[in-house]
This record gives C-alpha cells, structure tokens and sequence, in this order.
C-alpha cells in the first residue's frame, strides 16, 4: 500500500503560516479528508505550499508532514524528492493550467490515468505524433520564410531589370519608348509569356 498523509505536523515560514504547529486536539487526515474554513484561513495558501513542494524546487518552508502506511508513520520535510515526486495536487491552479474551457471543442484536460494496453499504446503514439507535428511546423514556418524571402529578392531583381529596360529602351531615341517604366510584374509576365 503506498504511503498517505496523516498530517501536517509544522510549516515554519509560508506567507500565512508562520512558525505554526499542529494542536493535540487537530484530527489525522484519512484516505479522503477535506479541509474547510473560512475565507482568508489558508486553505489556498496550504495547496499552493503542497503544489510548490511537489515541483522543483520546493521552497524551503519547513514544512513537515506524517505520512504513513500499514507498517507505521513517518516525517517527510519539504525536501524529500523521493516523496514529493509521487505528489500530485488537483487545486485551482491545476484545473487553470491543465483545463482549456475556451478551447472550441470544450475542456480537453491532460490524462490523469490511462487504463489498457490499447488505450496506452495509443496514448505513446498520439505524444509522437505530436512531437512530429510540432517539428513539421517548424519546418514549415520556416519554409515560409524561406519564400518571403526569395520572394521578395525576386520581386527586387525584377523592379531592377525593369528599371533597367525603361533606361535603355528611353535612350535608344525611338519615341515610343521615351519615360516609358516597366514595373517587377510587367517584367515577370514578359518574362513568362517568353
């Protein structure tokens, strides 16, 4: 059986909670407890201390808590990555994070299990998908840029040329082609049509 919290035992120094300590009267906590007070009493302030342990790094909070399983109990402080590894807290910064209600097609929440050799082996294919998806992305945006640039060098050389071929053309003397200007997208069909 895998160890729970039976308690929070201290926390010295975490916003509200300042060199605070559990009272003999306070009850252990069971396989489900919730924890209920008024507003500004510290319950956010308490996830958020248990959220922040579970990420790294922890702040140094000295937090200590009783964990225990069938074969007795035991003090884990804010810097027992063996411990807060396996820790996950569901507040409300988790369903912030992990919840998109603006998406078009409702919440689409990270899976917190997956159950099935089918559903988990999809599951490994879908993340390498993805990590496909985002690489050609990237390819793509930068194609795009590729041919903006080319483009726009393109569209450079061919005002270029026209420019080129009005001067020439309004030197040669023949009256028809005097301040006569040839812009990059008559260049281009002149070009094209050979």
């Amino acid at each position: 059986m895998a160890e729970i919290i039976k308690g929070i035992k201290s926390i010295d120094d975490y916003r509200v909670f300042q060199r605070w300590r559990r009272q003999p009267a306070t009850k252990q906590f069971e396989r489900v407890s919730v924890i209920y007070g008024v507003n500004g009493s510290g319950k956010s302030t308490l996830a958020s201390l248990l959220r922040e342990c579970a990420a790294v790094p922890c702040p140094s909070s000295g937090l200590t808590l009783e964990v225990g399983d069938s074969h007795g109990t035991r003090d884990v402080t804010d810097n027992d990555r063996t411990f807060w590894n396996r820790v996950h807290v569901f507040d409300e910064a988790y369903v912030n994070e992990e919840l998109s209600f603006d998406d078009a097609n409702g919440p689409s929440p990270k899976s917190l299990l997956t159950l099935g050799k089918a559903t988990i082996d999809a599951e490994k294919a879908l993340e390498t998908k993805r990590g496909r998806l985002a690489e050609a992305n990237a390819e793509m945006l930068q194609v795009q840029h590729d041919a903006g640039t080319a483009q726009s060098e393109l569209d450079k050389r061919l005002t270029a040329l026209g420019t080129r071929i009005g001067d020439d053309l309004g030197s040669s003397g023949v009256v028809r082609h005097r301040a006569r200007s040839y812009t990059s997208r008559q260049v281009k069909k002149a070009l094209e049509e050979g």
